[in-house]
C-alpha cells in the first residue's frame, strides 16, 4: 500500500470515528481523550497562569477555571472594569485576593511588556504559564481592506504575542522550565470566507 493511500485511509477512518463518536463524546477526540486520560486540573494548583484577554470569552473562563483549581492569577485586558468582573467569578471560584493580580494595559503596546512582565515577577515571584489569548477577528471583503486594519489585527494577533513570548522564553530558560499557550484560530488551518487578514496572521 502506498504511504498517501495510507495516510489517506487513516483519515477517513479517523473522520468516521469520530463522526460515530460525536453524539456520545460531544467534543474532539483529542479533547476528549486528554479529559479523560490526561493530566488533572489540580496540577495546576499554586502555578502561576498569566491570561491575556481574560476580559471575557475563552480567557474569562479559563482563568475562573483555573481559580477553582487553585491557580494563581494575571489577567491582562484593556477593559479595568470587565477585569474586575473576571477576578469576582475566580474569587468567587475559590480564590483568594492575595492569588489574583489585574494587570489592565493595551497588549499592543509592547514597550509595556518588560515593566509588566517585572510586575508579574515581583509580585508572586515567578511565572509558570504564559496564556496569549487576547486576540480578535475581522470580517471584510479583503481587497477593500485599508492597510491600517491589517497593521492593527497583525500587531494584536501576532507582534504582541511574539513579544511578550520572547520575554517569557528568557525567564523560562533562566528558570529551567516554564509553559508557553497559544490560543489561535480555525482560519489558520482552514481559510473562512471575509476574513482574509485574519487567515494570514492566524
Amino acid at each position: 500500500m502506498e504511504l498517501l493511500t495510507l495516510i489517506g485511509l487513516i483519515v477517513v477512518v479517523y473522520f468516521a470515528v469520530y463522526v460515530l463518536l460525536l453524539p456520545i463524546i460531544d467534543c474532539d477526540l483529542g479533547l476528549w481523550y486528554a479529559d479523560n486520560f490526561g493530566r488533572r486540573l489540580d496540577e495546576f494548583k499554586g502555578k502561576v497562569v498569566w491570561i491575556t484577554g481574560a476580559s471575557s470569552g475563552i480567557g474569562e473562563f479559563l482563568a475562573v477555571e483555573m481559580a477553582k483549581h487553585g491557580a494563581k492569577l494575571v489577567l491582562t485586558a484593556r477593559s479595568v472594569l470587565n477585569l474586575e468582573r473576571v477576578k469576582g467569578r475566580c474569587l468567587e471560584a475559590g480564590s483568594t485576593i492575595e492569588d489574583i493580580l489585574l494587570l489592565p494595559c493595551d497588549i499592543t503596546d509592547t514597550t509595556k511588556h518588560e515593566e509588566m512582565f517585572a510586575r508579574v515577577i515581583t509580585h508572586f515571584g515567578k511565572l509558570n504559564i504564559l496564556v496569549n489569548n487576547a486576540g480578535r477577528s475581522q470580517r471584510a471583503v479583503w481587497e477593500t481592506i485599508e492597510p491600517e486594519v491589517d497593521r492593527d489585527l497583525f500587531n494584536l494577533n501576532v507582534f504582541s504575542v511574539v513579544s511578550l513570548s520572547r520575554l517569557a522564553v528568557k525567564y523560562f530558560q533562566k528558570v529551567g522550565k516554564g509553559h508557553l499557550v497559544a490560543t489561535s484560530s480555525i482560519a489558520g488551518v482552514i481559510g473562512a470566507p471575509f476574513s482574509g487578514s485574519q487567515n494570514f496572521d492566524s
